[in-house]
């Protein structure tokens, strides 16, 4: 069974929270909403380990 949402994700790195709200700013979101017609949310998750398969390596959050 197929179901087709209008629903989109993006997985982005950021140095910080601040990092990325200085990109995702109002004007972003407006352009956003006009170029596809829906309102956009981004949502911030804190993790611990980032898997990076291009350089076989595994990167675990405040490890020295």
């Amino acid at each position: 069974m197929c179901y087709l949402s209008r629903a989109s994700a993006d997985v982005e790195v950021w140095c910080s929270k601040a990092d990325a709200n200085e990109w995702h700013t109002p004007g972003w979101h407006t352009r956003l909403d006009g170029n596809y017609g829906a309102r956009s949310t981004v949502v911030f998750y804190d993790w611990l380990v980032q898997v990076d398969n291009s350089r076989d390596q595994v990167v675990l959050r405040g490890a020295a």
